[in-house]
């Protein structure tokens, strides 16, 4: 897999910072709420869920982990789907300012609700 891209604006430190605040005390990042994956956490196979759409972008620091769930719920029996928006970093679709000034991050930002949109209509 490629190297992510550093971005100015989500970096490792602040990940790590935001797990501290959301898990509970003493955890690492292998604690099944973030990593339904990991040692600890409890079987993917025969869990009873509804097909899923996973949104990735390919500049997200956490890309590569989110492709490896999409994988491991594949692996798992699990009906999903996943929308790769290229050139653009985590969260990108929020940023009203980028979605303004940069066309790119515009059009990824449309396609990217065109997809939810026919995904919760397909649903």
């Amino acid at each position: 897999m490629e190297t992510v891209p550093k971005s100015p604006s989500f970096t490792v430190v602040k990940i790590d910072g935001f797990l501290k605040l959301a898990l509970p005390e003493g955890s690492n990042k292998d604690h099944p709420i973030t990593n339904p994956m990991g040692p600890h956490a409890p079987p993917l196979h025969g869990l009873k869920l509804t097909k899923m759409l996973v949104a990735i972008a390919d500049g997200d620091l956490m890309r590569d982990t989110q492709m490896e769930f999409c994988q491991a719920m594949k692996n798992a029996g699990q009906t999903v789907e996943m929308i790769v928006s290229e050139d653009v970093e985590h969260c990108f679709h929020t940023n009203e300012f980028a979605i303004e000034e940069d066309e790119h991050t515009a059009v990824q930002a449309s396609n990217l609700v065109d997809v939810i949109d026919r995904f919760i209509k397909d649903c």
